[in-house]
């Protein structure tokens, strides 16, 4: 045993027997390069999956929105109807009464009275 040197282990080598493994591979620059690109890719897409999923979360939700103010009439909706409704049914009034009296000035004696 004299002689022999032993090495002791570094944090990269395992040392079985008289044999040794590389427990932690060497990094080369193209690993590197590929490692960073993934996860800035990862990165990336992360954000854009996020506003997919907001995307596609939100579409019912306004697609309900939007039908259930397509069914319901507002306060306002309805009094502009109703204002509208009392003006033409005012307006046919208005003509009735002058085609009315237009009818008495032509023939005075058809008119009872």
């Amino acid at each position: 045993m004299a002689g022999v040197k032993h090495d002791q282990p570094n944090g990269r080598q395992l040392l079985l027997g008289k044999a040794t493994l590389d427990c932690m591979p060497k990094w080369s620059n193209v690993m590197k390069l590929r490692l960073l690109v993934c996860l800035s890719g990862a990165m990336l897409l992360a954000g854009c999956v996020g506003s997919v999923v907001k995307t596609v979360v939100a579409a019912p939700i306004k697609a309900a929105g939007a039908f259930v103010d397509a069914t319901t009439t507002s306060q306002a909706e309805a009094d502009r109807n109703r204002g509208r409704e009392i003006r033409k049914q005012e307006e046919r009034q208005q003509k009735d009464r002058k085609r009315e009296e237009k009818n008495k000035a032509e023939h005075p004696d058809q008119n009872p009275g």
